[in-house]
């Protein structure tokens, strides 16, 4: 059973569609990649979405380089492991960047971000991570944050890897330039594909840089979109299987998925604190797609433990590597994979409780039409 970060468990005909195999080129895979980029434009209030064959990381540094120059003065905001990874790109890019760090789950707040333009002058863009996947925090009123840093005449881009199907994020009414995210989290599909959506004036902004890798030149991406096809050739076994996992979520609704996601994760912490269990982070940052705790025992042995027992769980990252274990609560997770989780981890950590079904909110359900996609013999 996949309870990591990424990737999560995914419904069987997820699953079966990655087995597609056809001419990128054809009628058919056309259809796969217009369909495709009409339902990541409802879900995320877009007006164009690129999707590359690639990881989440891949999607965040397209977005970098298609938006930003060399030299270009940006505030880049860091909770955490893959915060410090979008400053890195940042750097490479050849970027001026003054960084805000938010340590041990500190909230982010906008006077932070006033505070360092009035200090910087001269900067153009503010970046962001919507979801920190490394220590499950997140910015939670990340609609006022970019809203009142457009107002300022910033120009904004957003890593939400994690956070696209866990939290509602419509880019357009946000006041975002870009989102980047990927298949293998809250969509719920296999790795390898790096998405970008872009708003309105976010393709205003788009640069027409030369000096960019082709396969990162979000321009010359649209170019071939404009006639459902990717730029170069793609995964497209994958790609078909984003598909039918945007079909399933289509089903099911954002909505219902990210309430399944926020019930998970908000249960899943209410059982660790009442059973003594430290969680990194707090009220105003708690990620509704990755719970950090501190376990009784080192993080190496719980998720060894659990690994036996046919669960898969992560370590943290970074400075609470050794200490702590991460849980992904996205994907097709569901009060079922939720009890053996606990019921597993109580006993590797000599905790009495014991959970069970009944005691569990409605929202952690599936849906009925999602339970024969799901493999229940794992529990």
């Amino acid at each position: 059973m996949l309870l990591l970060p990424g990737p999560v468990e995914v419904p069987r005909s997820v699953r079966d569609a990655a087995t597609y195999l056809n001419n990128h080129r054809s009628a058919d895979f056309k259809r796969v990649v217009g369909e495709s980029e009409i339902l990541l434009n409802r879900f995320l209030g877009a007006k164009r979405t690129v999707s590359i064959t690639g990881s989440g990381t891949l999607a965040v540094e397209a977005m970098i380089f298609s938006f930003l120059a060399p030299s270009e003065k940006v505030l880049a905001v860091s909770s955490g492991e893959f915060g410090n990874r979008m400053v890195s790109s940042l750097r490479r890019r050849g970027c001026e960047v003054t960084v805000i760090s938010l340590n041990g789950g500190k909230e982010l707040k906008f006077s932070d971000i006033e505070e360092a333009v009035d200090k910087n002058k001269g900067i153009t863009s503010l970046l962001l991570v919507h979801n920190e996947t490394g220590n499950g925090t997140a910015i939670r009123d990340l609609r006022s944050i970019t809203r009142k840093s457009r107002d300022i005449g910033l120009k904004i881009l957003v890593d939400s890897v994690s956070g696209f199907c866990g939290y509602g994020l419509d880019i357009e009414e946000f006041g975002i330039d870009a989102v980047a995210t990927c298949s293998q989290k809250g969509l719920a599909a296999l790795p390898g594909i790096g998405i970008v959506s872009m708003s309105e004036s976010g393709l205003g902004r788009l640069g027409k840089n030369s000096d960019m890798p082709s396969y990162l030149d979000l321009s010359m991406s649209l170019k071939y979109l404009d006639r459902s096809e990717t730029a170069f050739t793609p995964s497209v076994g994958t790609f078909a299987a984003a598909h039918r996992a945007l079909e399933i979520l289509s089903e099911e609704t954002l909505e219902r998925r990210i309430a399944r996601h926020k019930a998970c994760s908000a249960y899943l912490r209410k059982k660790l604190i009442a059973n003594g269990i430290s969680v990194f982070g707090n009220a105003d940052t708690f990620s509704d797609t990755v719970v950090t705790f501190y376990p009784q025992h080192a993080s190496k042995f719980v998720v060894e433990k659990l690994l036996a027992s046919g669960i898969q769980v992560a370590r943290g990252m970074g400075d609470i590597s050794n200490n702590t274990v991460r849980v992904g609560t996205m994907g097709m997770i569901n009060s079922h994979f939720l009890l053996k989780f606990l019921n597993e981890y109580f006993l590797v950590d000599g905790v009495s409780d014991i959970s069970t079904l009944e005691e569990m909110p409605r929202e952690c359900r599936l849906p009925d039409f999602l339970l024969e996609e799901i493999d229940f013999q794992k529990l």
